[in-house]
Order: structure tokens, then sequence, then C-alpha cells
């Protein structure tokens, strides 16, 4: 108990994230530096993949992204370098019980990852004045432009906007499953695109949690919703 809450407190604050031992060569691959154009964060399983592949094909050009490290340290470090930030949120239940089938966790592991998707949305709501935060759902229905044009007006970037053609989802759909082969050996738990198979499996994990996990998730709900009713 004592080691995760020392973990939790450590993944919110930048200095200790990203200095004291615990970068490994991905999260100083994927992390965004002082000269970063832009940060796309989410918890696990919201759309990251998606959204960061969806912009890269819409750009004329090379950016420099920070993506995919899950942690509020990360949107901590880009509200205090003036990062354009763009956040994602999903609902609860979704993403921990998508995230336990990627890790292949037994489900006793969901009250860590409610834990978890508390911490990191809290530190967004705290700061949230400084971020784009967008809905996973919305990102479903209407694809990654909206979001794009988010940033642009708040941040007076000029990024090209994401049109949702056939040809970019095409390419971002391959670039996914070229990523779900190269790192996860094709597992159909874990790529980043919708089967019919997980989604089986993930309904069952969903009443298993909103049974035995009903207080952590209350509080994560609630959390999620201050967020939907702003949207």
């Amino acid at each position: 108990m004592i080691i995760n809450r020392f973990k939790l407190f450590a993944q919110d604050v930048p200095a200790i994230y990203f200095n004291l031992g615990l970068v490994s060569a991905s999260i100083r691959r994927l992390r965004a530096y002082g000269d970063g154009e832009l940060v796309i964060e989410s918890f696990p399983r919201s759309g990251n993949t998606t959204t960061v592949y969806s912009f890269v094909y819409a750009q004329q050009r090379s950016v420099k992204i920070g993506h995919h490290l899950h942690v509020p340290a990360h949107v901590r470090f880009a509200v205090k370098k003036s990062i354009p930030c763009l956040i994602i949120i999903r609902e609860p239940l979704d993403c921990v019980a998508s995230l336990i089938l990627y890790k292949g966790l037994s489900p006793a592991g969901a009250s860590a990852c409610i834990a978890k998707y508390t911490s990191f949305y809290t530190t967004v709501r705290e700061l949230s004045e400084s971020l784009v935060v967008v809905n996973f759902k919305q990102i479903v229905d209407e694809g990654v432009g909206f979001a794009v044009e988010a940033i642009n007006a708040k941040y007076g970037t000029d990024f090209v906007i994401p049109e949702g053609s056939q040809q970019e989802r095409k390419w971002v759909e391959e670039q996914e499953r070229k990523w779900n082969l190269k790192n996860d050996a094709g597992s159909i738990d874990k790529i980043a695109l919708p089967s019919a198979e997980r989604a089986v499996k993930a309904a069952r994990l969903r009443k298993w949690i909103r049974i035995n996990c009903a207080t952590a998730l209350a509080t994560a709900e609630r959390l999620y919703s201050r967020f939907d009713s702003e949207s």
C-alpha cells in the first residue's frame, strides 16, 4: 500500500518522475521536453494512439509531440513549460476494464487501476484552465479534427486539422496494427481497434468491477461526470 501511494505521488511530480531513476528509454523517447510543441495525454485505453496518429498524418511537417506516458507529471510539465496540451477522458469503468485486458491483469487489480485513473484526472481537473480536455466518445463519433481546432483556438497554434478521410483512417489503422504486431505480438486484447471478442470479455469485467469496487468506482465516476457535464 505504501509503495503504491509513493508511485502515485512520484507520477504526479515532474522533478521526481523525470529525474530520479524512474525514466526508461521509452519514457525518454515519448516525453515532451522544453522545446515540445504539443502534449497528447490520457489515462490508458482512451484513444491516445488513434489521436496521435491522426494528428501526425494531418501535419505537413515533423512536430515534437509528447504522448503515451499516462502520468499526471507529464501534464504538469506541459503546463509549466507552456506547451499546448490535449487531454482525452473516457468513462472510468470502460477504461479500467480495457486496461486490465490489455495488461493481462487479474480483476483484483481493478482497485489500483481506478486509483490511478482518479489521480490522473484529479490533476487534470486542477490544471484544466490551461488544458484542452475532450471526451473519448466525441473522438470516436467525430474524429480528431474538432480537438485540433480547439487546440489552435486556445493556444494560437496553426496545426493542420485532420479531415477524417478514408485514406487517413486507413493509414491510422495500419499504424495501429503495426504497433500491435511489433510490441504485443498481435494480441487481440492489446490492439487499439474495436474487437467483438474483446467486447465480450470487457462486459464481464465491467460487471465484476461494478460489484467488487463500488466505492472506488463511484469516486472516479463523480470525477468523470464533472468533466462530462462541461463538454
